[in-house]
């Protein structure tokens, strides 16, 4: 008897781990609360307060993919970096934004990987 067939993309593509950075938001808008901002998380809020470039490519190989979010992801986890440092007066915040950067560079390490050639 075979084994049932899952229709789960991690199934379909082992190329990707099975999960996302788990990069709790949920925490940042906590946080930002109990510091007396005021967390916006809708999409159109997150558009308004992108900084980033505009993802460049449209249909192309999977290959220019993965490095077009190796290059994206470096940028991320640089800011990411960056944001901790600049929170280090603020302990509990730092702590909750190098756990991320940690998770971050852990994914851009698996993406970037897939970037490398046999005599890389």
């Amino acid at each position: 008897m075979r084994a049932p067939r899952s229709n789960r993309a991690r199934d379909r593509a082992p190329f990707f781990p099975p999960r996302a950075p788990a990069v709790a938001y949920d925490h940042c808008g906590s946080r930002a609360a109990s510091i007396g901002g005021s967390p916006d998380g809708r999409a159109a809020g997150l558009v308004r307060r992108c900084r980033g470039p505009e993802y460049p490519l449209g249909r192309a190989d999977a290959l220019r993919h993965v490095a077009a979010l190796d290059q994206e992801y470096g940028r991320v986890v640089t800011a990411h970096r960056s944001a901790a440092h600049r929170a280090e007066a603020d302990p509990v915040t730092h702590d909750l934004l190098t756990a991320q950067s940690a998770e971050l560079e852990r994914f851009h390490w698996f993406v970037s990987a897939h970037t490398q050639s046999d005599s890389s």
